[in-house]
């Protein structure tokens, strides 16, 4: 998929300018570098991590060679959790020598297909980089510079989503913008000011993925270029078997975060999210149900499925349809692909009603490392309650938590 990097193999460079000794670099890691902090969290095999401390051009250009890094990220080394504007890039000459670097001929399958830079950057020397070939640059626009805060919050949300081997930097990009969009309070419309995020400079424009984004199968005999419906007879009677249920939320934030336009950015990332999750999802088992649901139509059957998603979290499903497309295990993982995605977009938070008080942020040193946190209430599928429930115990086992 065009714009995802090359998992389960994670080979990040990160530069560090600035003033600051080898071990602030070391042990801002965790704290102010969001990039950097969840890149080391990656819990891939193949994972590797280098760190360059002000390095000269041809220095970064070997390093890239010996490691074929797709990844390289360049930060401040003495930035720190603060709403401090976001430091400037002064030293341009290590990114026109990276420029360079790229364009060589010598560089060939070496050249990074990501340059993340949490620093401000001329339009120019953003254009020299675009120019030479790298595909994707993540960057601070000089006119609107944000915080050092805000940079970690949304490299830690970039990278956390790209986590999962189906995300496209620019949904990643897109993810990352609408979970700082929650926290910030961003709203749309005439005399608001946009939230200084970072910019994306890559031929695709950043969106969250929707339901149209799962890709067709691959069928032997079947030209699916009219839609898999013109095909495959019966096709719409295919249909996802989903009980709802109530999903109650922690949210990492003040009680502020309970208001329409925060929980609506909040509901699009997490739709996202789901989309992400289920849209290359694998079936593991499935077998007949016992009862036949009484609202199918005439000649159809139900079949329960185990599902594994894309960042191989385990739910249960039921899916009705006709007994010849219900036989065909390719058929069945397409439609399950199919109708999750669409069922994912249908997750809808609540607001409490108005003569109830908003929740009170609370904290624990049990939940989200002692940070306050506020209950939220979202109506959606048991399977997404079930998928999000794995998701989490997968993220905090390999943590170490």
């Amino acid at each position: 998929m065009t714009g995802s990097l090359p998992k389960p193999t994670w080979r990040c460079i990160r530069v560090a300018f600035g003033h600051g000794s080898a071990v602030d670099m070391n042990d801002s890691l965790d704290e102010t570098c969001g990039v950097a902090a969840e890149m080391a969290q990656s819990p891939e095999a193949a994972h590797q991590l280098v760190d360059l401390k002000q390095p000269n051009g041809q220095e970064l250009a070997a390093e890239i060679q010996a490691h074929q890094a797709a990844f390289v990220y360049v930060h401040n080394q003495s930035c720190s959790l603060t709403s401090d504007q976001i430091p400037n890039l002064q030293d341009l000459g290590l990114l026109e020598a990276f420029a360079s670097f790229v364009k060589g001929k010598d560089a060939g399958q070496s050249a990074p297909q990501i340059l993340y830079i949490d620093a401000t950057l001329p339009e120019a020397t953003v254009e020299e980089l675009a120019e030479a070939g790298i595909q994707y640059i993540v960057h601070w626009s000089e006119e609107q510079p944000g915080s050092q805060l805000i940079a970690a919050h949304f490299g830690h949300a970039f990278c956390a989503a790209l986590r999962n081997p189906v995300t496209t930097i620019p949904e990643a990009f897109a993810v990352a913008s609408h979970a700082c969009h929650v926290h910030l309070g961003s709203k749309p419309g005439p005399g608001q000011a946009p939230a200084a995020l970072p910019c994306l400079r890559s031929a695709q424009t950043p969106a969250l993925p929707s339901n149209i984004s799962v890709p067709l199968p691959q069928l032997e005999g079947m030209d699916l270029s009219q839609g898999i419906a013109a095909v495959v007879p019966d096709w719409d009677s295919v249909r996802l078997l989903a009980p709802h249920a109530e999903l109650r939320l922690l949210a990492c934030g003040q009680a502020s975060l309970i208001a329409p336009h925060r929980l609506s950015f909040l509901g699009e990332a997490l739709r996202a999210l789901l989309v992400l999750e289920v849209r290359q999802l694998t079936v593991t088992s499935q077998t007949p149900t016992h009862r036949m649901p009484a609202h199918l139509p005439a000649g159809c059957t139900a079949m329960r499925c185990e599902i594994q998603s894309a960042s191989g979290a385990c739910a249960q499903v039921v899916l009705g349809g006709p007994q010849e497309v219900l036989k065909n295990p390719d058929l069945v993982e397409h439609a399950l692909r199919q109708t999750l995605a669409a069922d994912a977009l249908s997750l809808q938070f609540k607001l409490p009603p108005p003569s109830l008080p908003v929740p009170i942020a609370q904290s624990s040193d049990d939940i989200a490392g002692g940070a306050l946190v506020v209950d939220a209430l979202a109506i959606t599928s048991v399977w997404v309650v079930q998928l999000l429930r794995m998701l989490c115990s997968v993220r905090i086992a390999s943590s170490g938590c």
